[in-house]
């Protein structure tokens, strides 16, 4: 389970939830965190401040992860007329997978995509 910032929602396990209400603090981000801890917040930035549903977006959403915590995630604009996808290019998706996760500490950055050597 994860806790959306700002709503205060938690969202359960392999679920999804629909947000209808609007926030009116951290609006230039969408964070998430796991319930039960870390108590860091991953999230995407929204590079524009967005409270929430029935507001203009006007503006490119990018993942941001900081070092030691992240989490598989995805996002969709939705149309709210249709609940179909808002544009061509209307998401984004992040997956982790444990199995390319270091097994030990290590003095460099390691990760699944081969970014450093």
């Amino acid at each position: 389970e994860v806790v959306l910032r700002g709503w205060e929602e938690v969202v359960p396990a392999k679920s999804e939830v629909s947000i209808r209400s609007q926030r009116s603090t951290h609006l230039d981000r969408i964070s998430w965190r796991l319930v039960d801890g870390p108590w860091d917040y991953d999230y995407i930035e929204m590079n524009w401040p967005f409270p929430g549903a029935n507001s203009s977006f006007c503006s490119h959403p990018n993942y941001v992860t900081w070092f030691g915590f992240s989490t598989s995630s995805r996002y969709e604009a939705l149309d709210p007329a249709t609940r179909g996808l808002a544009c061509a290019d209307a998401g984004a998706e992040v997956a982790l997978n444990t199995s390319t996760c270091p097994t030990q500490a290590s003095d460099r950055f390691a990760c699944d995509f081969q970014a450093t050597p």
